[in-house]
């Protein structure tokens, strides 16, 4: 009768511990993601800050040949930019017309990019691409002279990201695994004594 008591006993112990464990490793996750969703958001407004500072005036948010470069060198200065584009008011809507993604030139922008324009607001969400990869999507208005003159949508890999939760889900499973069976072990030893 007491041995199966000691065994009740252990296994509501365990139980209890784990799930204090697996409520922690959920909410650390969680914040984890929160951390890096707000980092993307402040790393594509400070890109979208920077694009801007490149365009000193209307005539110059014409020229596609000078935004095509700067969006090139962006790119080989920051590896996780996935994409650019830059998309400015045309008669039938908001129109790419740089973009590091060559086929998107000339086409109209998406929806996102008409509300950022519409309403000067900064859009984001996390988007899956074609490949299974993640990205974290920005659609930012281009300001000059203080005017709305089009929008920027920029995207950014997640990879480094999933990786890092990836890492600490791991690190933070085994932690909880040892804890249980140390917990086990000392219980045991506990009762049995």
């Amino acid at each position: 009768m007491r041995f199966n008591l000691q065994i009740k006993l252990l296994f509501f112990v365990v139980v209890v511990v784990s799930f204090v464990l697996m409520v922690l490793l959920f909410q650390t996750v969680s914040r984890e993601k929160q951390i890096f969703q707000a980092n993307f958001k402040e790393r594509a407004a400070i890109l979208s800050l920077a694009l801007d500072a490149g365009i000193g005036s209307l005539e110059e948010l014409k020229d596609t040949a000078k935004l095509q470069s700067n969006i090139y060198k962006f790119i080989w200065l920051y590896p996780e930019i996935v994409k650019i584009s830059v998309s400015i008011p045309s008669p039938e809507g908001l129109k790419v017309v740089a973009s590091n993604a060559i086929e998107e030139i000339g086409r109209l922008a998406g929806s996102e990019n008409n509300i950022s324009y519409e309403q000067g607001s900064f859009l984001t969400k996390t988007l899956p691409l074609p490949d299974g990869t993640k990205v974290f999507s920005s659609v930012t208005p281009i300001r000059v002279g203080g005017q709305r003159a089009g929008t920027y949508d920029i995207r950014l890999s997640l990879e480094t990201e999933e990786e890092v939760i990836l890492h600490q889900q791991r690190w933070t499973v085994a932690t909880l695994l040892i804890s249980i069976i140390i917990i086990i072990l000392l219980l045991s030893f506990l009762l049995v004594r």
